[in-house]
């Protein structure tokens, strides 16, 4: 039986990523669109999909959890180059370092198990609340609060990340002195 796509799923979809909180509504046609391209190629691929609905709403997940990641990273990175992390001088750092530092941060983040991870970067790095993140990854309220604890905790205790705190410290320091 071939799948067919009909208006119905792309309206199913639509609706349920509009209920996605902290998405504008360009990230929600993105990720409509995102799905739909993704069911395109499997179907060109001759590929039979029985739940349509169902496995659209799992491919715009997936995008959605990409691009959580890949912003979370980008923030992170913006976040410590503001800092003055990995500065020496007044000038902005190299790509280089920016690509080690980011390299750095993917490690850390990876390093966290999924709940850990999705915890920290919805609660910390897009501002969403520990409720809202619990109902977006459909885990019990008190399971997502241990969750973010213990992956602030283990992120706390990665010793790369120590080092760029110390460093800070160090430039913060050379700052001061040099005023």
């Amino acid at each position: 039986m071939a799948t067919t796509l009909c208006k119905s799923h792309v309206e199913a979809l639509r609706q349920k990523v509009g209920k996605w909180p902290s998405l504008s509504g360009d990230e929600k046609d993105e990720l409509v669109s995102g799905a739909l391209e993704a069911l395109a190629v499997r179907l060109n691929r001759g590929e039979d999909i029985e739940l349509v609905d169902h496995w659209l709403l799992a491919a715009a997940s997936n995008i959605r959890k990409k691009l959580i990641h890949e912003s979370a990273v980008r923030h992170t990175v913006e976040s410590v180059v503001e800092a003055g992390v990995l500065e020496n001088s007044q000038e902005r750092p190299s790509c280089t370092a920016n690509n080690q530092l980011q390299n750095v941060v993917e490690c850390s983040l990876r390093s966290l198990g999924y709940p850990q991870r999705e915890m920290v970067m919805r609660c910390f790095m897009h501002d969403v609340s520990p409720a809202d993140a619990a109902r977006e990854l459909s885990i019990n309220y008190s399971t997502a609060l241990s969750s973010l604890k213990r992956g602030r905790l283990r992120l706390s205790q990665d010793k790369n990340l120590q080092r760029a705190v110390v460093q800070k410290r160090v430039i913060d320091e050379e700052h001061h002195h040099a005023s």
